[in-house]
């Protein structure tokens, strides 16, 4: 009953019954109930041509009211000269380029053991039983001469060159 208030004419008997029924038939066992459930849904997404329609009246107004304030706001920095030129619309601000482009990801897998490995291998480090060097930091690992004092230098040389005499 509850269904057909929330979904009013978009409610259609003979989408829901197979559904309800199934809830029904678990006679108040929740974990039955949600295995069946769940393999009906999984069926539905896998169904081609399934169109869910859920009304939403309460998010339509919340739209409308936060798409006022962006425009409202808008409307206060442009009299406030801190925009120039012509306004966006409330489209063009959700659809920009920027908000677009969501980057290369940190992690992709192949497969679960890669995930698997991955996982491992942090708490690896976490632990402190791998520790970690970035390729710049090599090169600070690497053996440094020790700077040459002028004097020692000077003595080299000498040395050096009593060596070639001789």
């Amino acid at each position: 009953m509850q269904l057909q208030q929330l979904l009013s004419d978009s409610y259609l008997d003979e989408h829901w019954c197979m559904a309800l029924d199934t809830i029904m038939n678990a006679e108040g066992d929740i974990t039955q109930a949600s295995v069946a459930v769940e393999k009906l849904a999984a069926v539905a997404t896998h169904q081609t041509g399934i169109i869910i329609k859920i009304p939403a009246p309460h998010l339509s107004q919340q739209l409308a009211t936060a798409a006022e304030e962006i425009l409202g706001s808008i409307k206060t920095l442009k009299d406030h000269n801190w925009i120039f030129g012509t306004l966006m619309t409330i489209d063009e601000i959700l659809s920009a380029k920027e908000e677009n482009k969501i980057g290369e990801p940190m992690y992709q897998f192949e497969d679960d053991a890669a995930i698997a490995a991955e996982v491992q291998h942090q708490m690896a480090v976490e632990q402190g039983d791998i520790i970690e060097i970035n390729s710049n930091e090599e090169e600070d690992l690497q053996p440094k001469a020790a700077p040459i004092a002028y004097s020692e230098i000077i003595q080299l040389c000498k040395k050096l060159e009593m060596a070639c005499i001789s």
